[in-house]
């Protein structure tokens, strides 16, 4: 017997140490300009955040586009040229561990630290466009618990929240530690040869869209994870982030809600605790969207920029 658990250990050693011999990084690296209007700003910590921006026209103000889980500056491809054309300085912003921006493997991901890099982002361009106007903030799923923490923390900066499908009812789980074991390198070495695949994504926004995306939004989602340090920065989320709930923010701020009933990830259910907690001055619900209506419908833009006409009480 003892025979037999001295080779079951031995096994086991010699599984675990496989784990940290198989490579897990991607060759390449993250593009100078992904995209036509890219623009990299530094903030603290080492962090350089990718945006997109669009701001040949300050009209009507200024937008801050905040992407979901998973997700990034792509995810608003279609929102950024007509916010643009209707007057709008527009800047979408990855989350670091996400996109474009910073692989971080030192910093704490948490939304207190988003919030922080954000509002430097946010002083850097008032400052070079010589505009003291407050922002309105828009905030997809985990992006909308970056956005109430961004107002509560630097409430000078913001007009109003838009929260598409927001992620801002649930805590944190409290499974990080466990990835500073050996479980953390098995689930690196799990995304970089079974879960970061094509077709896996594939799955996730058909179950997302409610539809079946097609190859070019696939690739669009795949691709920052598929560049050198993508893998570890996004162990270092999962180990270190902090969600912002809205029981841990005071907000008097005007809060629009967009959501998609048929949404499976966040449930339109939770929109009742929201608009108790929050002050939310208007709602547009998509009775055939799930959970990225940002993406999925037509009139999203439109009904985004109807929602921000509704006077205020």
């Amino acid at each position: 017997m003892k025979r037999w658990l001295k080779r079951i250990g031995i096994v086991l050693i010699a599984l675990i140490l496989l784990l940290y011999v198989i490579p897990t990084d991607y060759t390449p690296v993250i593009p100078q300009a992904p995209y036509a209007n890219s623009r990299f700003i530094a903030v603290e910590d080492n962090i350089t955040l990718h945006t997109q921006i669009a701001d040949t026209d300050k009209s009507q103000g200024k937008v801050l586009l905040i992407h979901g889980f998973m997700a990034s500056t792509y995810s608003y491809r279609d929102v950024i040229p007509q916010l643009a054309s209707a007057g709008y300085a527009v800047v979408a912003v990855d989350l670091p561990s996400f996109g474009f921006s910073t692989k971080s493997t030192t910093a704490e991901l948490t939304q207190a630290n988003y919030a922080k890099w954000l509002s430097t982002l946010m002083t850097t361009l008032d400052e070079e466009w010589n505009d003291d106007r407050p922002w309105k903030v828009v905030g997809h799923s985990m992006g909308a618990s970056t956005s109430i923490t961004l107002a509560d923390q630097f409430p000078q900066h913001i007009e109003s929240l838009t929260l598409i499908a927001p992620a801002i009812g649930q805590g944190n789980p409290s499974i990080g530690w466990l990835l500073y074991t050996p479980i953390g390198q098995g689930l690196k070495v799990a995304l970089r040869y079974a879960l970061l695949t094509p077709s896996n994504f594939k799955s996730l926004l058909t179950g997302a869209m409610g539809r079946t995306p097609t190859d070019d939004e696939v690739e669009g989602y795949l691709k920052p994870f598929q560049v050198q340090g993508a893998i570890d920065a996004l162990v270092r989320y999962v180990q270190t982030a902090k969600n912002t709930t809205i029981d841990n923010v005071e907000l008097t701020l005007p809060v629009y809600v967009m959501w998609g009933e048929k949404d499976t990830w966040v449930p339109i259910e939770s929109l009742v605790d929201i608009e108790t907690k929050l002050n939310v001055v208007g709602i547009k619900r998509y009775p055939n969207a799930g959970h990225l209506p940002h993406e999925t419908e037509a009139t999203f833009t439109s009904d985004l920029l109807g929602l921000w006409a509704i006077e205020q009480p």
